[in-house]
Order: C-alpha cells, then structure tokens, then sequence
C-alpha cells in the first residue's frame, strides 16, 4: 500500500498544507482492545486506501454496548491536501510557520495570523 505517510490532525487544518479536496469520514470500531496503536493504523489503512494524505478532526470516544463491554470509535475525515508553503521557508525563521509571512527578528507573535512564534 505505498510508502506515504498520513499525517493526523486533531484540528480542521494542518500548518504549511491546504486541503485540496475532502473525500469523506472514516471511522474505526474496536471492539476487541486492540490499543490504540493498531486502531490507529487501522484508520491510516483507511485513509491510504481512499487516497487521502492526511487526516484532520481526528478524535477517539469510548462508549458502552452493554453494562460490561466497551467500544472505541476513532473517526477523521479523510483529506487530499498540497503544500502551501516551502519547507525551506517553514524551516528558515525569517518566516512565520503558519501563514509563511516575513517575520522580523523579535516578534513573538505573527501580526498575521496571531501564531506564536518559535
């Protein structure tokens, strides 16, 4: 299944990247207590097999079936995304690592997009 990762966001964006197209929600059910580890990759499998590179909105709830059995749903909604800026601006601290601006030497906050800065 390819050698891509997929990158996993808890929030509906991911800094340097812009969602290029949603494919749709993907959920996990475990009912077996596999951990969180293998529910996980199972998610990614998922994703990789629609086609998405990244998942946001990620999120785990546990919840009951009956008194004694539990289950773990892992749901993300599964995304196409693209680079918005180049990693070597990402990775040069003359610009911000969220919006990519030109920062100068001792902001602490981007006058941008309010992000603190390294």
């Amino acid at each position: 299944m390819g050698g891509f990762q997929v990158i996993v966001s808890k929030t509906d964006y991911i800094p340097t990247k812009k969602i290029v197209e949603v494919l749709g929600e993907i959920k996990v059910k475990d009912y077996k207590d596999l951990g969180e580890g293998e529910s996980m990759q199972r998610l990614i499998r998922k994703a990789k097999t629609i086609g998405a590179d990244a998942i946001i909105n990620f999120s785990c709830r546990r919840g009951e079936i009956l008194w004694y059995d539990l289950i773990d749903i892992y749901t993300g909604l599964a995304v196409i995304t693209e680079d918005v800026i180049p990693i070597k601006q990402v990775l040069n601290t003359n610009f911000c690592w969220n919006c990519g601006i030109s920062i100068e030497k001792d902001q602490r906050y981007c006058r941008n997009c309010f992000a603190k800065l390294i």
